[in-house]
């Protein structure tokens, strides 16, 4: 029990961080698409 639960820690500490990633990389994506719409426009 212990050790399924130490897993499951795990996976969601591992999800969390993925979406943190997917949500700075979203976030990176619309300002340089933002920026560069504003450079050539």
């Amino acid at each position: 029990a212990l050790g399924a639960n130490k897993t499951q820690l795990i996976g969601m500490k591992a999800f969390r961080y993925w979406n943190g990633i997917k949500g700075f990389l979203r976030q990176t994506l619309c300002f340089q698409t933002f920026f560069l719409t504003n450079a050539v426009f």
